[in-house]
């Protein structure tokens, strides 16, 4: 069957029992046992013998801010709106040994998107993002996806060109149900959105021709990790997952930084830890 978070889980076996809660007895539920090495959690199976009342309930959370817009706002890189760039930190794309050079002409636009990539590009070679180039043995063309502001996303069509050669790192990204594990015990969280998190990672010189996209203004190949590689998520985790090995009830899921502690006082330290890195 299926977890809250949609996870199918296996198995092994079901024992049907009764069970003793708050000197009350019920009878008749369902032990389920699983192969992995987890905490033992309460299903709504179990909620509804115990309390069958529990889904009309509201648990009513404190989001007292109290003044921590004020100190978050003394970190100013982390609260400027703007992408970063990692330091120390370089994404690699190593390639089949098979793989040979694929060039691919860009994709016709209608006008009104021709106007809006032309001011993504410049902005994107503006911020570093990108960088024309004159000459490029490999070429993808983009997908320009329009983003809810109106503005455009620029995204290239790598599943026709370098996804194909890649070689894939052997990393896992983590289940919901481990970050859950390992943030056990905390009572109060955040989450940090990292603006276009791929682009705050710098590409190794070998990796950026690699990388190149074909536009109607001509080529530009990226100087950080694009959207659309089929490596990237595993880069991006690995990576991400290094940086914030050490530090206390913080753990990455994809372009999100969960930050918990058991009360605020200690949320509060473990989330100044993570600013105190930009």
């Amino acid at each position: 069957f299926s977890c809250y978070s949609k996870n199918v889980i296996k198995i092994i076996g079901v024992i049907t029992t009764g069970v003793t809660y708050k000197k009350r007895f019920y009878k008749n539920m369902n032990i389920f046992v699983v192969p992995e090495n987890c905490t033992a959690i309460l299903g709504r199976d179990g909620l509804d013998i115990i309390q069958p009342e529990w889904r009309h309930q509201v648990c009513l959370v404190d989001a007292s801010l109290d003044n921590i817009h004020e100190w978050i706002a003394s970190y100013r890189r982390a609260s400027d709106n703007e992408s970063g760039v990692m330091v120390n930190y370089k994404a690699e794309i190593k390639l089949k040994i098979e793989a040979g050079p694929i060039f691919m002409k860009h994709r016709p636009l209608s006008f009104h998107k021709k106007n809006l990539v032309e001011e993504t590009l410049n902005e994107m070679t503006n911020a570093g993002i990108l960088s024309p180039v004159a000459y490029s043995r490999w070429a993808t063309p983009i997908v320009p996806v329009v983003k809810k502001n109106g503005k455009i996303r620029i995204c290239g069509d790598y599943s026709v060109t370098l996804n194909k050669c890649i070689q894939m790192p052997h990393y896992a990204i983590p289940r919901i149900e481990e970050i859950y594990a390992d943030l056990s015990g905390s009572k109060v969280f955040s989450v940090i959105d990292l603006i276009a998190a791929y682009h705050q990672m710098p590409l190794d010189n070998k990796a950026k021709e690699l990388t190149t996209i074909s536009t109607h203004i001509g080529l530009f190949e990226f100087n950080r990790l694009p959207f659309g590689l089929s490596s990237a998520p595993i880069i991006w985790q690995r990576t991400m997952d290094q940086i914030l090995s050490k530090l206390p009830k913080t753990r990455v899921y994809l372009d999100d930084i969960i930050v918990g502690g058991s009360d605020v006082t200690e949320h509060h330290e473990n989330l100044k830890n993570v600013l105190r890195l930009y």
